[in-house]
Formats: C-alpha cells, sequence, structure tokens
C-alpha cells in the first residue's frame, strides 16, 4: 500500500467554512475522515494527519471553542501543529490613523518544513496537502524539486483554487460540501475518565 500523509492548513480550511453561511454547520470536522475522502481506496493508506492553525488570543470566547476542537482533532489521532499570532499595526488609509491588527505568518513554514522531515525520513508517498494558498509554492516546489519521487496532491477547500498549486502538484482535487458532511465529528466525544468533548453550540 501506498503511505500517505495529509497537512491541513486550518485557516484556510476554515475561512472557505465560515464565508459560506450555509456550510457554518460543519465546522466540527474530522480532518482524519476528511482526508481519507482523497484516498484512493485499493492502493493507499492514510498514516498519519497535520492540522496547522494558531489560537486567536485576543477573543477568549473564540480561543475557547477552538481549543476544545483541538481536543477533540487529538482524540482522533490528527496532530496539531499551533503557530502563534503577532500583533501588527497598520494605517487607516481613509483617516491616517493607526490601528492594530493580528498577522500569522508561521504556518506557510511549518507546513513546508513538516513535508520536508518527512520527506528526509522517507515516511511517506504522497502528501495530500489541502490549502488553496498560494504562498505554499514556492516551499512544496523545493520539496518536489530534492524528492522528485515523492507526490503531492493538493486538495482545494470549498469553493477555492490556485492555478500555482495546480500547476506544482502532481494531482489535484476539490472538497464538496459532500465531504464536509460526511466528516462530522460525533456532537458528544468521550475521551474516557468521565471527560467528554460537546460540539460547541455556536458551531451547530
Amino acid at each position: 500500500m501506498e503511505r500517505v500523509i495529509a497537512l491541513i492548513d486550518g485557516f484556510n480550511l476554515y475561512h472557505s467554512i465560515n464565508s459560506n453561511q450555509n456550510l457554518r454547520k460543519y465546522k466540527w470536522l474530522d480532518l482524519r475522515k476528511l482526508s481519507e475522502c482523497f484516498l484512493k481506496k485499493s492502493s493507499e493508506s492514510l498514516s498519519k494527519v497535520f492540522y496547522f492553525s494558531a489560537y486567536a488570543f485576543w477573543n477568549p470566547e473564540k480561543e475557547n471553542r477552538h481549543r476544545v476542537y483541538v481536543r477533540a482533532l487529538r482524540s482522533r489521532g490528527v496532530e496539531a501543529v499551533m503557530s502563534s499570532f503577532k500583533v501588527k499595526m497598520r494605517k487607516c488609509r481613509k483617516c491616517n490613523r493607526w490601528y492594530k491588527t493580528y498577522e500569522e505568518k508561521e504556518t506557510d513554514i511549518r507546513i513546508v518544513t513538516t513535508l520536508f522531515e518527512y520527506s528526509i525520513q522517507n515516511d511517506y508517498d504522497t502528501a495530500v496537502v489541502v490549502s488553496g494558498d498560494t504562498d505554499l509554492v514556492p516551499g512544496l516546489s523545493f520539496v518536489k524539486r530534492i524528492f522528485p519521487k515523492k507526490k503531492i496532491r493538493s486538495v482545494f477547500p470549498f469553493m477555492r483554487s490556485s492555478m500555482s498549486l495546480k500547476n506544482m502538484a502532481d494531482e489535484f482535487v476539490r472538497i464538496k460540501e459532500k465531504h464536509l458532511a460526511s466528516s462530522q465529528l460525533p456532537d458528544v466525544i468521550d475521551l474516557g475518565e468521565g471527560k467528554l468533548l460537546r460540539r460547541p453550540d455556536k458551531w451547530s
């Protein structure tokens, strides 16, 4: 069997769902199940799933929901690779006033370095990369040059695409609503020893 690892750009996937009101009910995603949707069932086996994201520390309610979700993913054997946001000051073009915003720039490099590490260790044959972010192209292209026998399958989040990623990848597919609907976590997850995780109310 061909060995497959999945690397999921959490922000890219989340915003593709959150930007569509009809899809918001699918936020409680089982990323292992979702990754399995894009395997060649007769010849491939999923060995590892990585989820790349960061906590919005300035919004406690949102951060708490996110932490619950990460615990749910870990219960499914998904490895969460968490980065961090940095405070950045921007100037308003209309009023010339400065305001504070938050920027996360580590996810792309963490995806690429994780893929590079697993390539060096020869721990996969095909990498499923779930993202529509063109910023990944230089890093993924570098990995392909160094390890030409390793394949990259681009999986584009709902209603997202990138010609650069298509051209770089060995093959590409798109996430459809049916994939999201069939890849939901249970509303209540039993972690054992009386510990339960529940789908956040806002994600119902």
